[in-house]
């Protein structure tokens, strides 16, 4: 859907109204389970892949990937980009919002989309630490993740919101950021700008994106007609 608006947009489009139906549940990439919520997620935040218009995988927030020889083993080296409060994006951003996920005690109902990784089943369900799961942050810029078997598609899934990074300082001091306004951040093209529960979530150009000057809409207004009767 995302895709569907950048391509129909033109130069001089500012703004645009779409009907996702109903309020979604969550705009935390980890628990967005709903339809609503993931198209939402997919607006505000940026995982290391996205696809493009043809639906093919690109990098996105990684700006190159190294992948062994027996495929089972990535790396990603991270492009210079920075959250919505202006902190840069880093590996660790991604390791700490895969291994929430995979925590037994976090309900993360698409966390079996991470089952791919080495050990990440495994430590949902509780049998082997967290520490043994295959993603590590080599360095700020850096980040391997080694699978479970060599996965043809694994870049495509890493564009799913499962995948998306959460900000690890963030969520440590404000472990509910997402649920309002005031105190949430992402690394999307857009930001949430005002939400007004089962009427309307109006987002806007996040001027902080990494490749803001493609994204043509100033802003979205997220209307939740579930009859089809559009607000004035």
């Amino acid at each position: 859907m995302v895709l569907f608006l950048y391509s129909c947009s033109s130069p001089s489009s500012s703004s645009l109204k779409i009907n996702i139906g109903s309020d979604p549940r969550s705009l935390d990439p980890r628990t967005a389970s709903d339809l609503q919520s993931q198209t939402v997620v997919q607006m505000l935040f940026e995982g290391l892949t996205r696809q493009d218009q043809q639906e093919h995988p690109e990098l996105a927030a990684a700006e190159k990937v190294e992948i062994s020889s027996d495929g089972k083993k990535y790396t990603f080296y991270l492009r210079e980009a920075k959250w919505s409060n202006g902190e840069p994006v880093v590996a660790q951003d991604f390791v700490y919002a895969w291994k929430k996920s995979l925590d037994p005690s976090f309900p993360s109902e698409r966390a079996f989309q991470l089952y791919v990784i080495k050990n990440a089943e495994r430590a949902k369900l509780g049998k082997v630490s967290l520490d043994e799961v295959g993603i590590k942050a080599l360095d700020s810029k850096r980040l391997e993740v080694e699978l479970e078997y060599p996965v043809p598609y694994f870049l495509e899934l890493l564009s799913l919101p499962i995948y998306f990074p959460i900000n690890h300082r963030l969520d440590n001091k404000i472990p509910h950021w997402s649920e309002k306004i005031d105190s949430y951040v992402c690394n999307g093209p857009f930001i949430p700008k005002s939400w007004s529960h089962n009427d309307c979530l109006a987002v806007a150009k996040n001027p902080s994106y990494w490749d803001a000057k493609e994204v043509k809409l100033e802003g979205i207004d997220l209307l939740m007609a579930i009859r089809g009767e559009w607000p004035a």
